[in-house]
């Protein structure tokens, strides 16, 4: 799996659980 993908979906979430 593309890697690209990966990196923004652990991305998006690790922001998400920050702003939390």
């Amino acid at each position: 799996m593309p890697s690209g993908i990966g990196s923004r979906f652990i991305c998006l979430i690790t922001y998400g659980q920050q702003k939390k």
